[in-house]
């Protein structure tokens, strides 16, 4: 389990990490404010973690939550594992690289205090794309404000071929 979460934990890091600059969307998010704050929220996540800020994940996210990879090797295995916010952020620290994640044609909805963005993606290092797959993030507002609640991610690195 624990070389299983320390998988997980490089999965993320390599899938999530980026900048709101690095990070690009090929549709702008609907004019609607509330599509527009969770848009920023998620970008203002990948900063953090591009930055290597621990604390400034943490900010971002409700601690109940986490990151839920599922990722298809090369050979075909299929594994799914979770790690929650507070060990994920203490982690990011480590990352081997930076890299530029890529997210196309995103998708906004809100209902009440509830919202989700679903959005294809790729992330690149030295110019080669490395992985792709979809994201997404749950959102949820207490007293007014947003937070990241999950990123759910599928991942893998064959057919990845950008635009």
């Amino acid at each position: 389990m624990v070389r299983l979460r320390s998988r997980i934990v490089a999965l993320g890091l390599v899938t999530l990490a980026g900048s709101a600059a690095a990070s690009q969307s090929a549709t702008a998010p609907s004019s609607n404010t509330q599509d527009a704050q969770l848009v920023a929220l998620a970008d203002a996540l990948l900063k953090a973690i591009h930055d290597k800020n621990e604390a400034g994940v943490i900010a971002l996210v409700d601690p109940a939550g986490g990151l839920t990879g599922a990722a298809i090797s090369t050979t075909g295995e299929r594994r799914v594992a979770h790690i929650d916010w507070p060990a994920f952020a203490k982690r990011i620290a480590a990352a081997p690289q930076t890299v530029t994640e890529r997210h196309y044609d995103p998708l906004v909805r809100v209902d009440a205090d509830l919202g989700m963005l679903w959005a294809r993606y790729d992330v690149v290092a030295a110019g080669k794309i490395m992985t792709c797959g979809y994201n997404q993030f749950d959102f949820v507002r207490t007293n007014g404000t947003w937070k990241i609640l999950n990123v759910t991610f599928s991942r893998r690195t064959t057919d990845c071929t950008g635009r």
